[in-house]
């Protein structure tokens, strides 16, 4: 992997200056979100770091390598497209063995690589699948993999969420952020959505992600304790973004508070929900509950002894 650095990068269309005198550095392994509303230049930037435009002045490094006279079939960047740019007559499989099969790769190195992939971005089961048969985060996820099998030193997202519903997006930017993470590929990501730049922060596990207050005492990946008061607790019968989906349990009322044992991707919790219409709630059900980010808190663990 390596670290990108741009350099006083400028470019205009005929006499429409689109980029001027534009640095920044990206650390090796880190995510940096390009924020700006369409139209700015973002995606300009990008296609010029992948190789697709040439920049009227400045230099793009990738780790020692001064890309900016390579062409863009020998900077071995992955890209992943507003629209995936898939091929929709192709199986999941095909797609994102695609690359491999350009560089001539024997087939069962292609098959090993392709169901590590496929495990990455978890879809199992899936393989023979055609793309046209998936839906739009599954589709984003083979887009994913197929940038990411040819090993590339960077990565590129441009708008890769915008085509998604709401539900959707937030999953898969949560999902984006793992994988990269997990790969340790050094990424740009592309959006005009400040929701989408890492801005927010979160706590998460297993099926469930709620936002957060934001505290520099911590540091991304920590493993932290969550406490939620009842009251902040808000439930609903229909998906919300940060909202975590689980299954009721059982329900028993004790006064202006209703106790809801509900299984959370097979954690079995209890919400003491103050003040909620429970009526219509019944064993069984699905249900979707989210908290308030600014009565939130989370904790450092704290060790109760150590192994001998």
């Amino acid at each position: 992997m390596s670290e990108i650095k741009v350099e006083n990068i400028s470019k205009s269309f005929g006499n429409t200056c689109v980029l001027k005198d534009i640095s920044f550095q990206v650390k090796d392994g880190h995510l940096l979100s390009l924020l700006g509303p369409s139209g700015c230049g973002k995606t300009t930037l990008l296609r010029i770091i992948a190789g697709l435009e040439y920049a009227d002045e400045g230099n793009i490094f990738v780790g020692e390598k001064n890309l900016t006279p390579i062409p863009v079939e020998k900077r071995n960047i992955g890209v992943v497209f507003q629209n995936y740019a898939l091929i929709p007559h192709m199986t999941v499989y095909n797609n994102i063995a695609y690359g491999l099969k350009i560089r001539k790769v024997p087939k069962d190195k292609i098959r090993e690589q392709v169901e590590k992939y496929i495990s990455l971005i978890g879809l199992e089961g899936m393989m023979d699948r055609k793309v046209t048969q998936l839906s739009g985060g599954q589709q984003q996820r083979v887009a994913l993999a197929r940038a990411l099998i040819v090993e590339p030193d960077i990565l590129l997202l441009d708008e890769p969420l915008s085509a998604l519903d709401r539900k959707i997006r937030a999953e898969m930017q949560y999902e984006i952020r793992r994988i990269q993470k997990q790969v340790g590929i050094t990424t740009i990501f592309v959006t005009h959505d400040q929701e989408k730049a890492d801005c927010r922060w979160y706590v998460a596990g297993e099926g469930w992600r709620f936002e957060v207050r934001k505290d520099e005492a911590f540091h991304v990946g920590e493993q932290v304790a969550l406490a939620i008061r009842g009251e902040q607790v808000s439930i609903s019968e229909d998906p919300s973004e940060n909202a975590a989906e689980c299954i009721i349990k059982n329900i028993i009322f004790t006064g202006e508070t209703c106790r809801l044992r509900v299984d959370l991707c097979g954690l079995e919790l209890t919400l003491s929900c103050i003040n909620i219409q429970a009526e219509n709630l019944r064993a069984g059900q699905k249900i979707y509950f989210r908290t308030n980010p600014q009565m939130t808190h989370y904790y450092k663990m704290v060790k109760t002894g150590e192994e001998n």
